[in-house]
């Protein structure tokens, strides 16, 4: 069969139909991308009682200047098309320009035959123009917005479900909501540039969201490590009987609480200021018992309370090893200071004043490992949290397992036995990070499992006919 040719002729006023010829057209897909160039399979029905010859077949699509076809023109090579029976003379290129509008669009067809006429035996000149049909123009920019929203989309509930405290990040989120939702309406009415120019709008507001949050737990986490360290002073002190060091609890008291206020506010200069000012004033309170208490006489018991004190102290720091939060670290500097202090006013036979700072110090000891706890449970409760669902069996086993541990952390931490809780939830740690290598793995084993976000059709169908290729050859073997 000689190559199809394909031209361009007026179309005249739509003659009466003579013969009665119809024309299926089959896309490789129900929808026609703007700018796109698809073949088409031709299918030509003769539905007389009497053959037709087929010399051309003209298409005209509403996007197309009034009264103009493209023309298939089989010239001398004509198809006859037998009484009632069906014709594939070929292929038909089917193509639309990219300003085409998205959505249904009609065409039909025009066909130039020669029909037998049984009264005269001859072949008789006639025109086909076949009813209306509709073609579904899309934009190519479809599935690239969808694909962004989804993830964009994605990617805001995970932001959302941080559950933020931060003002700035909260409104953050609450703008990129607004703009996710005018994405998605955008995507609805076809303003596909417009949805994926919002889900970049969305992302980096996320971003924003999330260097705000960190920006402000940073600047929190300060001022509380200061206030835990003011507020482990006031609890050793809470058998003082000095009238000033009393006044001076409670001064200091007052400014944490101003300090909280201005906490909640976020303004964190001045909830700085106030816990300074607070630690100033607990600082005065020590001294001022330590004062009103040096008027007793000092006996070999109290060097020996002294003495207990401050090897109790030493052992608590001592099991401070495993140390490595910030926070953690900030309390075990005042607390190696205070035992600094008690040891001196030991060697200067002022054994009170070395009980009350070795106490101090074993009190902030004890923080300091508390605080590490908290910092390794946080990091095992979000690396559990992030590790999302899982298709690997061995990946869910090692969360499920990571879980268990984080559990006994947190009985350890409900039991104080902090150091403990610390060693749980890093084990609990590292077995949810194991999930990424171990999922990774098996996705990379099971590659028909389901294909990863974006993998194209082309890649499927690749990836299936392998398979079937290699079974078939196992089969032969």
């Amino acid at each position: 069969m000689s190559l199809l040719l394909i031209g361009i002729s007026a179309l005249p006023a739509s003659p009466a139909t003579a013969a009665n010829v119809s024309v299926n057209m089959s896309l490789p897909s129900g929808t026609l991308l703007q700018g796109q160039i698809m073949a088409a399979d031709l299918a030509v029905h003769n539905n007389e009682n009497y053959p037709v010859r087929l010399y051309t077949i003209g298409v005209h699509y509403d996007w197309m200047p009034e009264d103009t076809t493209y023309m298939l023109n089989f010239g001398s090579n004509y198809v006859q098309v037998e009484s009632n029976t069906v014709s594939r003379p070929g292929q038909f290129l089917v193509s639309c320009n990219k300003n085409t509008s998205v959505g249904y669009h009609k065409y039909y067809f025009k066909l130039d035959i020669t029909r037998y006429d049984t009264a005269s035996s001859s072949w008789v000149n006639d025109t086909v123009v076949t009813p209306e049909g509709h073609i579904y123009v899309d934009s190519p920019s479809r599935q690239q917005a969808l694909r962004l929203l989804q993830e964009a989309n994605q990617s805001l509930n995970d932001a959302r479900a941080m559950n933020y405290s931060s003002k700035a990040a909260k409104a953050d989120l609450f703008n990129a909501t607004n703009v996710m939702l005018d994405g998605w309406s955008a995507y609805n009415s076809n303003d596909f540039e417009m949805a994926i120019n919002s889900t970049f709008d969305v992302t980096q507001m996320i971003r924003n969201a999330r260097a705000s949050e960190n920006d402000y737990q940073s600047k929190k986490n300060v001022i509380l490590d200061s206030v835990k360290a003011v507020n482990v002073k006031i609890t050793t002190l809470s058998g003082a009987d000095s009238p000033e060091s009393r006044r001076l609890i409670n001064e200091s008291l007052s400014h944490l609480q101003q300090a909280s206020i201005y906490l909640d506010a976020e303004d964190f200069n001045k909830a700085k200021a106030e816990v300074t000012t607070a630690d100033i004033a607990v600082n005065n309170a020590v001294n001022a018992q330590y004062y009103y208490l040096i008027t007793s006489n000092q006996t070999d018991e109290s060097r020996d309370v002294a003495r207990r004190a401050i090897d109790s102290a030493m052992e608590m720091i001592s099991h401070t090893d495993i140390l490595t939060s910030a926070s953690a670290g900030n309390l075990l500097t005042e607390a190696r200071n205070e035992l600094d202090l008690a040891m001196a006013a030991f060697n200067a036979s002022q054994y009170l004043n070395a009980s009350n700072k070795a106490s101090v110090a074993q009190a902030l000891a004890q923080q300091a490992l508390k605080a590490e706890a908290d910092y390794h449970l946080q990091q095992a409760r979000e690396k559990i949290t992030t590790a999302g669902k899982l298709s690997s069996p061995a990946a869910n086993d090692e969360l499920n397992l990571s879980r268990e541990h984080y559990n006994l952390s947190l009985s350890n931490y409900a039991r104080e036995d902090y150091r403990n809780a610390i060693i749980q939830a890093d084990l609990a740690y590292t077995l949810a990070n194991n999930t990424t290598a171990t999922e990774a793995a098996w996705k990379k084993d099971h590659p028909l499992s389901g294909p990863a976000p974006g993998f194209g059709l082309l890649q499927t169908i690749t990836v299936i006919l392998a398979a079937v290729l290699a079974i078939i050859a196992t089969r032969r073997r």
